[in-house]
């Protein structure tokens, strides 16, 4: 089961917010294939749990069991992209798993800007394990998509309230 989004990530982000997460678009060498591989199959799981979960959470934004198993899905692939050195994934994940223990504390509601900021990140870490597979099958680096930055972005922006540093668009025009 996939999930589909009518919005999209805005391909346009300002010139300091790019800057700032230039670096994780760098080639990462697979340094454990195995593993590696091993990731890749046992992340299914948690896609197909975390598909079920945000579809929960469309209809009922403080359901805390939903949000607790997407938390998790962020938190497992946090720390295995980290253990295996892939940082582009980390941070993706890292920066999702933050936003939703926001949403876990109350301290953010899974709406608007949150809401968005979570699937986005969530189908990009989806595609990202595509590419990383693709990658690790062929021999060769992984090189993160062109996307990563606007959804780090857009999840930074998503902590701070929705507020870009440049200006307060609404990231509801996605």
């Amino acid at each position: 089961m996939s999930i589909i989004r009518i919005k999209t990530v805005k391909d346009e982000i300002t010139g300091k917010e790019h800057d700032e997460f230039l670096e994780f678009l760098a080639p990462v060498t697979i340094e454990n294939p195995e593993i590696t591989a091993e990731f890749i199959s046992e992340v299914i799981e948690h896609f197909e749990i975390s598909d079920e979960n945000l579809m929960v959470l469309e209809k009922d934004p403080e359901n805390e069991e939903a949000i607790a198993l997407i938390f998790r899905a962020f938190h497992t692939i946090k720390g295995t992209t980290s253990f295996l050195g892939i940082t582009p994934l980390y941070e993706l994940a890292h920066k999702a798993e933050k936003l939703l223990d926001e949403v876990r504390k109350k301290r953010l509601s899974f709406e608007g800007i949150v809401a968005d900021a979570t699937f986005n990140a969530f189908d990009l870490i989806k595609n990202m394990i595509k590419d990383l597979e693709k990658a690790l099958l062929a021999g060769k680096k992984f090189v993160p998509g062109p996307k990563l930055t606007a959804v780090l972005a857009q999840l930074k922006r998503a902590m701070a309230g929705g507020q870009t540093p440049d200006s307060k668009k609404d990231e509801r025009s996605l």
